[in-house]
């Protein structure tokens, strides 16, 4: 039997692996923990100096090669027509961009817009869909379409995350939807047709005797509605009234009415359209919707955007 020790030192095996080992290692290129040892105060401190200075090299030139590109794609967003579809994508980054500088997307994409829920898609589209219906009634310099909306609460930095504005959009959009049915003539017709089949019922009722003329028990709500219902078959707008208890004091429709509430109104308005609409009035006027001067948007241009970018 044969050494296989020996073997391999009479062939040379050994000295071969030996010098591939040695050969394959490189040299090192920075200081390791032996050599930063030995060095001054004043050394280590221009050593770290250098080291960051290297780390933050690449920088600059990440932010030239994309940083143009990112900034054409977040201004198109800030000008996107109404009534067309803009990739959830496009509108988280935009928003980060808006609500956390340029240099925040460059460096992380959308991140810091948080995560993307199951059903986030669908609660931007119907809070985009519902401002851009309503556009007219938006607050003064805001843009017309809900996409560069969201861009504008992103610019009041209000919301942390892209889901926040979501529903700040939606919240107002129907503000500017009950602007816009507060003198509707379709919607009061409506409202009036049911206050009077809502009477109908109570007559028809009534003349069976299964009804009494004074119900023993009745919600302050439903006292409230009957005003309502009073000041529609009248014809006059509800909404144009403060509450039920100003309304059963001064409109001559109801002078000769025995309704009395059950407590005392402290709804802001008679009809609750009126009341989203006059909070949305007090809003503008109180400056709750100003839009900062770091936000100017183009303005919309001559051609269509693409609604199929990636």
């Amino acid at each position: 039997m044969k050494d296989p020790a020996a073997v391999a030192d009479k062939t040379g095996a050994h000295g071969r692996a030996a010098r591939a080992t040695v050969t394959a290692a490189p040299a090192p290129q920075t200081a390791g923990t032996e050599e930063v040892r030995r060095l001054s105060r004043g050394d280590f401190d221009a050593l770290v100096r250098e080291r960051l200075a290297a780390a933050s090299a690449p920088i600059p030139s990440r932010f030239a090669l994309i940083g143009d590109h990112v900034r054409r794609r977040v201004e198109e967003v800030s000008v996107w027509p109404a009534g067309s579809r803009c990739p959830l994508g496009r509108l988280r980054e935009a928003w980060a961009a808006h609500r956390y500088g340029l240099a925040s997307v460059v460096d992380s994409g959308s991140v810091l817009a948080g995560k993307v829920g199951p059903r986030l898609a669908t609660r931007v589209g119907r809070a985009i869909e519902l401002y851009d219906t309503y556009a007219q009634h938006r607050p003064p310099t805001w843009p017309a379409s809900g996409a560069a909306a969201l861009c504008a609460l992103a610019s009041q930095h209000r919301a942390d995350r892209f889901a926040g504005d979501v529903a700040r959009l939606r919240a107002l959009a129907k503000r500017m939807k009950a602007i816009a049915l507060e003198e509707d003539s379709r919607c009061l017709a409506n409202a009036r047709r049911r206050a009077a089949a809502r009477k109908t019922l109570a007559d028809d009722l009534r003349s069976r005797r299964l009804l009494l003329a004074a119900p023993r028990y009745e919600t302050a709500e439903r006292r409230r509605e009957r005003v309502r219902d009073a000041v529609l078959l009248a014809g006059d707008n509800p909404a144009k009234w403060p509450n039920a208890a100003l309304a059963l004091a001064h409109h001559p429709a109801l002078a000769g009415r025995k309704v009395q509430l059950l407590e005392p109104d402290r709804c802001e308005e008679l009809d609750g359209v009126g009341a989203r609409a006059g909070r949305y009035r007090d809003e503008l006027a109180a400056g709750v919707w100003l839009l900062p001067s770091t936000f100017a948007p183009s303005p919309p241009a001559s051609q269509e955007v693409s609604a199929q970018w990636p």
